[in-house]
């Protein structure tokens, strides 16, 4: 009995898949036992999406890796546990954003716990002054304002300080947020692409190589995509949501400026040099110019509310000696120095009352 070609063709095509679907999960193993050796067990989930609450951490979970740990305390928040209401004459902050609010190898090194130990060291602090980090991993200002009004209006802090979300440019470069509401979402059916980008450690290694070596068309072609228009229009927008909403729940916004690796006063050359890469599908230029519109039109925006300011773009040099792996996120060193920087600024606008004289 001969053998068709079609169904010898149709054979080696799939034995090719088969092949290739197990040099993939070789590769996804080989990956995530290199990645738990290096920084330990990714531990319990910790995050959950929701379509009426949004995103948010599950309450009273722990994860322990060689790089430190993550608590999440009794109300949902990254660090120590606190009082849902504030004790009588306590000062609470609150820092809204995405994963470089979140950051830091352990609960103790985000700039967030950062700066609670700098308030309460160099200024009047009796009872303590609080800092909470409701950073949270993947939220956009869409998201951030449901944060907002779900659950951080139950703790009453008396000021929001608002850190804008790198997350803000993958909305705008695909249309859709990482933890939005869009076809993007794992709300119905299955996602092949949401799911590499988010669960698959090779592809994101992979990629992560292939940007730094710009070997590929797509990586050399995307140096030159510039920052969209409606990106100015999309920042202008939810902004102004957050900041009326923080207003509307009786908390006082306080907009910060984003610091990236990347500045608005650098050439395209020095950007390029840091991308090594693209940033959200941007080029250098593009890269320029939309971090440059993030934070002028968060200075603006605040302006427009009445709100206060304060310009922390270049409160962490840009240096790779203050940034993890990436253009977005501060290592341990540059947490510290942010929150040093951001505790002046806070003095100086007149939030914080320095510390009485001892004479």
């Amino acid at each position: 009995m001969k053998t068709s070609p079609n169904n010898f063709f149709f054979g080696k095509v799939f034995i090719a898949w088969l092949l290739i679907a197990a040099f993939y999960a070789a590769a996804e193993k080989g990956m995530r036992l290199r990645h738990a050796a290096k920084h330990g067990e990714r531990g319990p989930r910790m995050v959950i999406d929701d379509l009426i609450e949004g995103r948010y951490l599950i309450p009273n979970t722990d994860r322990k890796s060689k790089t430190g740990s993550i608590s999440i305390n009794e109300h949902g928040y990254r660090g120590h546990s606190f009082e849902q209401v504030p004790p009588e004459g306590t000062l609470r902050f609150v820092i809204l954003g995405d994963s470089t609010t979140w950051g830091g190898t352990t609960d103790e090194t985000t700039f967030p716990a950062c700066l609670e130990k700098v308030l309460n060291r160099r200024y009047e602090s009796n009872p303590p002054i609080e800092v909470v980090n409701a950073g949270i991993v993947g939220l956009g200002a869409s998201s951030m304002r449901v944060h907002l009004e779900r659950r951080i209006v139950k703790i009453k802090p008396q000021y929001l300080l608002i850190y804008p979300a790198a997350n803000d440019f993958y909305t705008i470069m695909s249309g859709s947020s990482i933890t939005g509401k869009s076809a993007d979402s794992f709300f119905g059916k299955f996602n092949v692409r949401l799911w590499r980008y988010r669960r698959s450690t090779f592809y994101n290694v992979f990629l992560d190589k292939v940007k730094q070596l710009g070997i590929s068309p797509q990586a050399e072609a995307v140096k030159f995509v510039p920052f969209p228009k409606h990106g100015k229009t999309f920042f202008q927008e939810e902004y102004s949501k957050l900041i009326e909403t923080a207003l509307q729940l009786d908390i006082q916004p306080i907009m910060l400026a984003h610091s990236y690796l990347i500045r608005s006063k650098q050439t395209h050359e020095e950007a390029q040099h840091f991308l090594k890469g693209h940033f959200f599908q941007l080029g250098a230029q593009g890269a320029l110019d939309g971090i440059t519109a993030q934070n002028n039109i968060a200075r603006e925006v605040a302006e427009k509310h009445n709100c206060l300011f304060l310009d922390t773009e270049n409160s962490v040099p840009a240096n790779r000696e203050f940034f993890d792996i990436d253009a977005l996120h501060f290592n341990d060193k540059g947490n510290e120095m942010f929150a040093e920087d951001l505790a002046k600024k806070l003095e100086q606008a007149g939030v914080i009352k320095p510390k009485l004289s001892s004479k």
